[in-house]
């Protein structure tokens, strides 16, 4: 069994910290763009846009940082 295999198939290994920083991007980026946003009046056109904007910067900088999945 690969070392991928144990954390694929055991749900009580803790998966490596670069997969859960790579599996955790989509949340932050959401985050970021609730806590710059007035909720009580969404505009959700520019929400989806700023949206799609931090998640390409939070990729780019998992990727500039070299971070294995590995």
């Amino acid at each position: 069994m690969s070392n991928s295999e144990f954390y694929n198939d055991n749900d009580h290994a803790l998966r490596k910290p670069a997969v859960v920083t790579r599996d955790s991007l989509g949340v932050l980026a959401a985050l970021i763009v609730a806590h710059s946003h007035d909720l009580s009046n969404p505009n959700y056109d520019e929400m989806v846009t700023d949206l799609y904007d931090v998640v390409q910067k939070l990729q780019y900088s998992y990727h500039s940082r070299h971070i294995s999945d590995g």
